[in-house]
């Protein structure tokens, strides 16, 4: 695999990369060697894509490392760029709903795969309630003040890929979308699916032993990106820092959650890259605390997460530097 760079903009690519400019019509072979090509709205989605297809497919994210869905606009060209994908595999969720424009300028049979609506539809996402319940309390007092805010609140969680188990039902998803749009590789998608799977079962032990030793179960994130997360491990989400992803909090709501962090005697708040970490800073400064960094989307080229498996390793060895382990 290689990446190239277009300007701010990274696209992953199972065996080659492809500017949004190319995905347009400038000929790179792939549709000529019979492989499909993928799209995917996020960086972890378009790894398990390239682990079930393999070199089977060609594969490319829209949204660059360093951006966030939350905030992303896509461009025209990249509103253009889904005519040669015979598959778009968005999140769904109200996560990337600029998605759908897209698709609906998609090219003549692409098939558009929301991945978590369909988890949400089989009722396999987890009650989040137990490891939200102090970021619920801290949002319940902000209720009680009259604010503005133009944000969707209240709804599902989308960030579920942040939980191995729920990763496993969306590669299922993926090796079954693969399979319709090139059934002559299906055995393909199949053996490689498996053998992916089989992976994620390892990720899932090694981090449920390791996370298991914290000294402290709570911790603060920088969005509400991490309740499944905390869930699977039993762990407990003390605040987060923006209520509202890219939207900066009002005072009071930065008062309500160091509040919290002195009652929990936490002094590590953390960023994300997506995002700026001025009010991680701000919130640090107020509790005399420090900053460090969460990471729910790793991206192309980017060093110890450059892999969805590697995204969920650097977070729970964060979590162990930062919060400790039992003797």
């Amino acid at each position: 695999m290689g990446f190239l760079r277009f300007g701010s903009r990274m696209l992953w690519v199972a065996l080659a990369v492809v500017a949004t400019a190319n995905l347009t019509g400038k000929a790179m072979g792939a549709e000529e060697a019979g492989k499909i090509h993928v799209v995917s709205t996020i960086f972890p989605v378009a790894d398990w894509v390239g682990q079930v297809g393999g070199d089977r497919v060609t594969t490319a994210v829209l949204v660059p490392a360093g951006a966030s869905p939350h905030t992303f606009e896509p461009s025209p060209a990249e509103m253009r760029g889904l005519s040669r994908a015979k598959v778009f595999f968005t999140i769904g969720l109200g996560y990337d709903n600029w998605a759908a424009k897209l698709a609906s300028g998609g090219g003549k049979g692409l098939s558009t795969v929301a991945l978590g609506d369909s988890l949400k539809r089989r009722k396999q996402l987890p009650d989040v309630s137990r490891a939200t319940a102090g970021q619920a309390e801290i949002e319940s007092s902000e209720a009680s003040h009259d604010h503005d805010h133009d944000h969707d609140h209240g709804g599902v969680d989308p960030h579920y890929w942040l939980d191995p188990a729920l990763a496993k039902l969306s590669v299922m998803e993926i090796r079954d979308a693969l399979k319709a749009a090139d059934p002559a590789n299906a055995a393909v998608f199949e053996h490689n699916a498996a053998g992916y799977i089989a992976e994620l079962d390892t990720l899932d032990s090694e981090l449920s032993g390791t996370l298991a030793k914290l000294r402290r179960r709570e911790f603060v994130s920088f969005h509400n990106a991490y309740s499944y997360f905390a869930t699977r491990y039993g762990l407990r989400i003390a605040a987060v820092i923006e209520e509202y992803p890219g939207k900066t909090p009002s005072n009071r709501y930065v008062m309500n959650v160091a509040k919290r962090l002195r009652e929990l005697k936490l002094t590590t708040v953390f960023s994300e890259p997506q995002f700026s970490p001025r009010m991680a800073d701000i919130l640090a400064k107020e509790i005399g605390g420090t900053v460090d960094m969460l990471d729910p989307l790793g991206g192309p080229g980017i060093e110890g997460r450059d892999s969805y498996v590697a995204i969920l390793r650097f977070n729970g060895a964060q979590l162990v530097r930062c919060l400790g382990t039992k003797p």
